[in-house]
């Protein structure tokens, strides 16, 4: 009986680890982002996503801008996140970009071709 208990709390716990897993996979969302700088140069923005993405407070993340490609971005590299621009000829002020967040070490958009957003994307790991 004793051991009948204790697998069940093993399956149990394994089921709520694989749950966590899940819901901290790969989410889509959008969030807004404000530069602390010009939209033309890198540096750093605040980022803040919106309901229902499962973390909505502001961070102050790094803002790069690179050529429209796919990207893998590292936790061990940018803990937090990072915002990538692929073109700000016509951005100002504050504008809301996709937001992709993960849980793991990492986070995968491998999507060649962004036509659905043309001008950057968020990384956003959570905490």
């Amino acid at each position: 009986m004793k051991q009948l208990h204790l697998l069940a709390l093993l399956v149990a716990a394994a089921v709520v680890s694989v749950s966590a897993a899940v819901v901290r996979a790969d989410v889509w969302g959008t969030a807004d982002v404000t530069p602390n700088q010009a939209w033309s140069e890198d540096g750093t923005a605040y980022v803040t996503p919106r309901a229902p993405f499962p973390e909505t407070e502001t961070r102050l993340l790094p803002l790069e801008h690179r050529p429209l490609a796919a990207y893998t971005i590292y936790r061990s590299e940018y803990p937090n996140g990072l915002v990538i621009v692929f073109s700000s000829e016509t951005l100002s002020g504050t504008v809301p970009f996709p937001v992709i967040g993960g849980g793991g070490a990492s986070i995968t958009d491998d999507r060649d071709t962004h036509q659905e957003i043309p001008d950057g994307v968020v990384f956003w790991f959570f905490n």
